[in-house]
């Protein structure tokens, strides 16, 4: 028999215990202070120099022209003729004289200057408007302008003796004086065709638009025949 191997005891080392190492502590950075640069120095910037105002040219203030009145003239002739209808001295005598003349110079000079107009504007071409005639602007309106002015002063002097023909012919004067030189001188024609013209139609188209206005109204112009 073989002898009984007694194994050796196994000997366990003992585990060693892991050195615990330190964990280093992790180093704080140091912060080194910020170097803050010098401020470059500013160029010196020399000040504009103000422009001087301009002195403001004086505005003087408009002055409006005085408008002196027109003197009026101490008398008119017609004012002496018919003021003082009592008046029979030779002054006033003279002053009804030089009145009549003065009237009737104005009404040859608004002839002459009627009559010039009407052959300068119808010079070139014929017109259906009749010349005017002798009786526009005429001796007539000198003649019953002194009818009228008698008549006033007939009527402020002896009013109960002036006779009913002196009324009648200066009413009929009055009439002529305002009516009879449209007929005469045929103002209204003739201004119809300066309107016209100047407007840029015909005096026909003119005539006919009268026409026109005027075929609107129905005139019965016959006269109803008398019953026996």
């Amino acid at each position: 028999m073989e002898p009984e191997v007694i194994p050796e005891p196994v000997v366990v080392e003992p585990i060693p215990e892991p050195e615990i190492v330190p964990t280093p502590e992790p180093e704080t950075p140091k912060v080194e202070p910020k170097v803050e640069p010098k401020p470059k120095p500013k160029p010196e910037t020399k000040p504009e120099p103000k422009p001087e105002p301009k002195p403001k040219p004086k505005v003087e203030p408009k002055t409006e022209p005085k408008l002196e009145p027109i003197p009026e003239p101490e008398s008119y002739p017609e004012d002496d003729y018919i003021m003082d209808p009592a008046d029979d001295s030779d002054d006033s005598a003279v002053n009804q004289v030089d009145y009549i003349q003065w009237l009737s110079d104005e009404i040859l000079f608004s002839r002459a200057l009627w009559s010039g107009l009407y052959s300068g504007i119808y010079s070139t071409h014929k017109s259906a408007v009749a010349k005017p005639s002798e009786q526009c602007l005429g001796d007539w309106i000198v003649q019953d302008m002194v009818h009228l002015i008698e008549f006033r002063n007939n009527m402020l002097t002896d009013y109960w003796n002036v006779p009913i023909s002196e009324y009648k012919n200066a009413w009929l004067a009055s009439g002529d004086l305002m009516f009879k030189n449209f007929d005469q001188c045929h103002f209204k024609a003739v201004l119809e065709d300066v309107n016209a013209y100047c407007s840029g139609s015909s005096a026909q188209a003119a005539t006919e638009k009268v026409e026109d206005e005027w075929s609107k109204y129905d005139f019965d112009t016959e006269l109803p025949e008398s019953e026996e």
